[in-house]
This record gives C-alpha cells, structure tokens and sequence, in this order.
C-alpha cells in the first residue's frame, strides 16, 4: 500500500446562534490515493448533546460516533486526495441514534454488558468514579475475557481505551495486557502491554499471542509509574500487514506523562484479527475499546492562523482596543477593557472580528470647595444613580444623587463650615463672683479675637479655636469701685450720714467732715465694692442756759463774749469741745461761776447778796441736782433763822419762869417771832426761788 497524508485543521470553532452550534474544520488528504473507510476523532471546544450532533464533509451527511459530550468519531468511506472542508454542528429538533458500529469496528463502553466470553470468569461489570468500567479480576494471565469485533480486520489497524490499576494492587501478576486474537482455535495475537513494578518503575512491550501463551518484546523499561491510581489511555498500532518483518506502536499517556514506543518483530504472522482480548493478572479496570483502521503516515493536523480582534465603544464607536491572536484551533478571546463590560469572541479564521463593547462605569468628578479646592473622584454604573456623601471635619456634610448618563461627569459642591457656640461666664477676679454671661459663635477652627468687657471693669481680650460647643470662664478686674462710707458720732454712737462715693481702683486717703466734727482721715485700698465706717468727734456745740435774775442786770461771760440779762433769761453760747466757765456777774449779783460741758441746756438763778461761796456746775452733773445743792444750802439758813427766832421765844418763856418777866412778854414774844421767821423765810425764797 502507498502512503497516505490527512490533516484535520479547524477553521471555525463556534457559532452559537438559538441554541445552534457549529464547528468546521479542514481535513487534508495529501496522499495520492483515496482512502477507504477513513477513521478519525475530532475533541470539540465544548459540549454537546450526543443525539443532536452531525457530521457534514463537502456538504454530504458522514457517519458519526459521539463516545461522550466532546469527543467525536467520524467515518470518511472515501477520502479523496486534497483539502475537504469537515462541519460538526448540532440541531436541537433531531434527535440521531448514536451508534458506534456505523463508525468502528469496535466500541465498547461497557454500559451495557453483552458479548463478553470469559475465561475462568474472571472479568465482569462495575462502576468506578462513576462511571460504568470492566474489571479484570485478580487471576493470572491468561485469564480474562474476550468478544467479537464488529467486523473482522486486516492491518492496519489501531487498538485504544482508558485503563485505571489502583496502587499497590499485586506484584506478582502486575501487567495490563489488552490486543488483538486472530479466529484460529489457539487464538494467536498481538496487543500492549504494561507491568506496574514494586519499585514505582514500569515495562512498556509488546504482547505476542501464540495459543493463548504471551510472549513480551520490550519496548521500554524503568519509565516512572505514573500510571497507577489514574485513568490513562493507551493505543496499540500494527502498521504492517503480511510482511516479514511487523511494526507495532504503543502510545501510554494521562495528564501527566506520555510514551511513544515502537519494535519490529518479524516471527510470527496473523493477517486477519476478529477478537478483542484482556488478560494480564490481578483487578484493573477498562472505561472503553475502540478499534478503527489505520492507515500509514495519516494525522491530524491544524494550521496557525491569525486574526485581528478590534473592541469599538457600542455608543460612540470609537476604538478601545485592537489586538492580535495567532492560533491553530479556534480560540476565545475575551476583550477585557477598562471601565467596560467583558465581551467574548471566538476566533476561528484569519480576518477582522470587530466587537462592541458597552460601557459599564462611568465616573463622577466632585470639585469640593472647603478652605482649599479639593478634587475628588467617584465610579458607578454608567446609566446608573450614585449617591455620594461628602464630609470633611469641621464642615457640615453634604448628600447629593447624580445620574451617571455621562462618561464623566464633573460638578462643584461647596461645604459650609460648621460655627460652634461659645458660652463666656464673667467672673470679678477679686471675690470670685459672676458679673454675667455672654455667647459668642466662631467657625470651625478658625482663629477668632473677642473682647469682654463689664461696666466698671477693665476689658480682657481673649483668643479661641472652636472645635466644639464649649463654655469657658474669664476674670475680669473692676476699675471703678463703689465705695460707702458711714460716719457715727463718737459720743453718742449714732450714724450721722451714709457717705456713697465711686473710686478708682487702688490707694486713697479720704478726709471725712461734717459741720460740728472734727474732720477724720481715712486710708483704704478699693479693690471690689466695700463700706467702712468713720468714728467723728464733735469740735463745738450749742448750749443754752436758762438764767434767773432776781434784781438788777445780770451778765454772762464766755469765751470772751457777754450777754445781757434782766430777770429771767435764755442765753445760747457756742461752746468748744471741753466746755469751758460761764460767768455770770452784775450790779446786785453775786458773781456766779458754771462750768459747762458739751452741749446741753444749763438752768440756774442767781442769788441776790448770799454770800456762801461759789457754785461750780460740772458737765457731768445733772442741771436737777445743780438747783438741788443750792436749796440744800438755803435750808440751813432757814433752819439757822428758825433757831435763832425760837432761841429769843425760849428765852422769853425762860425770863417768865425765872419771874423775870411778865406773861404777856412771853405771847409778845411769841407774836413777834413767828411773824419775824415767816417773814424771813419768804424773802429766803424769794432770792432763791428758780
């Protein structure tokens, strides 16, 4: 057979339209033979629905196998040299039975169990993560099972499936050997192999099958043992076909690693294949089998290509963004730009793709007036409310709500500047007392002068910075200060007058007067409002005397000064304080001397011609035992005249008893004395009496 070239490139990765999916792709054949039953596997960028997935190569409906929602086998009956346009799109109003027989010539995902021939019944049903799988038992090789192709097979021809061996799972036994047996009673093959070694290593080989009996031809030996505890894949190709010496190729790989080994062995020869064995010894497990043909230097290829992926702002079609892509399967470009929504785009030919994208933010641009321009910048939905709050110490908070219809949007917000009130309790500095209280309001930290001020006390200026409602207290000193003065008569101890003044505040020396006073000086210091007292001492005074002058023309001396008197009579003189002698004289008066104090009024008479010595009225003694003293003395004289008129009685009586003298002498007498001693005590009073 000649050689044959196919390539499989995907041009278009998805056009997803109600539910609709499509995929195209080139499958080139670059051989110069047209291939027979051609078999590939395309894996799509996403998944499907089995039923609904259709195969279309040059616009003719092919056989396809949907193994699970990704892959895709397709079955090409006549592969003609040159580039074919392939199409895997879906339908969701048909519903296609997915059967593998129309593709391969064997299939086999074990969720139903038919066909199985076990040998020592050693392989059966199960489910492993899941998933429905075969388990090979822990017997021995040869022991396991096999089943019939769909169709019998020539080479070449490919073997592949999935395969699981847990860890640890037997030494003795440890290979997974799975292949193809001929229709000969001993059943004669080939297939792959793998023995999982107890050092962690693994032997990849070939498996010879003559009678049932296995035979290894190493491939490789000691590759690390990824291959345990994980599903991993494997295909077996025979790529010789009744020659003397065969090729087999074994591909082992997972997500982790992958092998490629290839040996000839030209010993023994089975041209036609119709059974599907696995042996080997002790439990692993098998997902699925496949069998297609193969041909010789056949791949799948895909081709780089570039495409150009341009973002236009939706509204204004401006451009965003422009980017470049270079890819071989169709790709998702996801255009990411700022302030925008996140558009998708599958790039799966070279040209232009142009995308809209929408805005998605927009911004809000404050310009805050405070002290200072302050500048600050908000984000929202485009086409969206913002409520935005904006605060700053010492201002008072503003709310505003802006429409974001604009890109950007700028607006001017000015900030009022809180004011706080200031409580100021006046206080006197010197007793301590409230004067008043005052308010006053200054801005928020703003620097502010005020000057207090009170009747009668000096001005204080004080400085402040308001940051919140506050009281606070100030001294302030009285200047003018009332001062009351109250003066008292020192002798008699009454207030004389109530003296109010206002003084400065500091030293004074003040000269109380008062008319009859001597004046006082007083020294006091006026710091706060006081009184003091001032003790004045009488300098002269009025004092009246009341004379009687029984004959004549009396006069009264004082200080200097005389007065006339007759009879009865009132003087007032202005006596000094100490008093002084008032002298009272005249032509049928004796000359009388008193002495008088301060103030007063004196009563006395003057006597005509006694002569018993001067009378001395003191200050202190009362004017009733003044004319009291003086009567004391008249009465011893009217006792003496008394005595002296009964004496010359007695001595009558006496000269009659003595016979001396008559009777009527003696009544004589008597006559005679008591109208003598009347009329003698009658001129005693009359020169006494007041």
């Amino acid at each position: 057979m000649g050689s044959y070239h196919v390539v499989l490139i995907l041009i278009i990765a998805a056009i997803v339209s109600h539910q609709v999916l499509a995929w195209e792709y080139e499958l080139v054949n670059s051989n110069q033979a047209t291939l027979k039953d051609y078999v590939t596997k395309v894996v799509l960028p996403t998944t499907v629905v089995p039923e609904q997935v259709i195969a279309v190569l040059d616009g003719t409906t092919i056989p396809r196998f949907v193994q699970d929602s990704r892959t895709v086998w397709i079955k090409v009956s006549s592969l003609a040299p040159g580039t074919h346009t392939l199409t895997i799109r879906t339908d969701p109003t048909v519903s296609i039975q997915n059967n593998p027989t129309t593709v391969l010539i064997f299939y086999d995902d074990f969720r139903t169990w038919s066909g199985w021939v076990q040998l020592s019944g050693s392989v059966y049903r199960t489910v492993i993560g899941g998933e429905p799988a075969m388990c090979k038992d822990s017997l021995c090789d040869p022991n396991g099972g096999v089943k019939r192709l769909f169709t019998p097979v020539s080479y070449p021809v490919v073997v592949e499936g999935g395969v699981w061996r847990n860890y640890g799972a037997g030494y003795d036994c440890p290979c997974d050997r799975i292949g193809l047996l001929d229709n000969t009673v001993g059943r004669h093959g080939y297939g792959y192999g793998i023995c999982h070694r107890s050092n962690g290593g693994i032997n990849v080989f070939v498996d010879v099958r003559t009678g049932w009996s296995a035979r290894q031809y190493e491939i490789t030996s000691s590759i690390r043992d990824y291959y345990t505890n994980s599903w991993y894949t494997f295909t077996f190709i025979i790529t010789s076909s009744a020659r003397l010496f065969d090729k087999y190729v074994v591909i082992v790989g997972n997500a982790k690693s992958s092998y490629t080994g290839t040996i000839g062995q030209g010993s023994y020869i089975y041209p036609t294949l119709s059974y599907i064995y696995v042996f080997g010894g002790r439990p692993y497990f098998v997902r699925y089998l496949a069998v297609y043909r193969y041909y010789p230097s056949v791949y799948v290829g895909t081709v780089t290509k570039t495409a150009t992926i341009v973002g236009i702002d939706a509204k204004y079609s401006t451009l965003l963004t422009d980017t470049t892509v270079t890819f071989t399967n169709p790709t998702t470009v996801t255009l990411s730009v700022k302030d925008y929504k996140p558009e998708t785009v599958v790039a799966s030919s070279e040209g232009t793709y142009t995308v809209e994208l929408v805005r998605s933010v927009a911004y809000l641009v404050l310009i805050i007036e405070h002290t200072t321009s302050e500048v600050r910048t908000y984000s929202g939905d485009y086409m969206g409310t913002l409520v935005v709050t904006l605060s700053k110490e010492g201002f008072y908070p503003v709310t505003r709500t802006y429409s974001l219809t604009k890109y950007t949007l700028t607006d001017t917000v000015p900030l009022t500047r809180k004011t706080y009130q200031l409580v100021v309790i006046l206080t006197d500095v010197d007793v301590k007392t409230t004067i008043s209280k005052t308010t006053a309001r200054a801005p928020h930290s703003v620097v502010k002068t005020i000057t207090l001020s009170a009747p009668s006390y000096a001005p204080e200026t004080i400085t402040v910075v308001m940051t919140a409602p506050s009281t606070t207290t100030v001294g302030l000193t009285k200047t003018l200060i009332d001062y009351e003065v109250i003066v008292v008569d020192y002798d008699e101890g009454s207030i004389v007058k109530t003296v109010r003044t206002t003084l400065s505040r500091g030293t004074h020396t003040l000269v109380v007067s008062e008319p009859s006073y001597s004046p006082a000086t007083l020294e006091l210091t006026a710091t706060a409002d006081s009184h003091t007292t001032v003790t004045l001492t009488k300098s002269i005074t009025t004092v009246v005397i009341k004379i009687t002058v029984p004959r004549g023309v009396g006069v009264l001396y004082y200080s200097g000064e005389s007065y006339s008197i007759t009879g009865e009579g009132t003087v007032t003189i202005t006596v000094e304080r100490g008093g002084g002698e008032v002298v009272v004289d005249g032509d049928y008066v004796y000359p009388t001397t008193v002495r008088v104090g301060f103030g007063g009024t004196y009563t006395l008479s003057v006597a005509e011609g006694v002569k018993f010595g001067v009378v001395t009225v003191k200050e202190e003694t009362p004017i009733e035992e003044v004319t009291g003293f003086l009567y004391r003395g008249l009465s011893v004289v009217k006792l003496f005249v008394i005595a002296v008129v009964v004496g010359w009685v007695f001595a009558g009586v006496a000269g009659v008893v003595a016979g001396k003298a008559e009777g009527r002498t003696v009544v004589r007498r008597v006559l005679l004395g008591f109208l003598l001693a009347v009329l003698l005590l009658k001129l005693i009073d009359f020169i006494v009496a007041p």
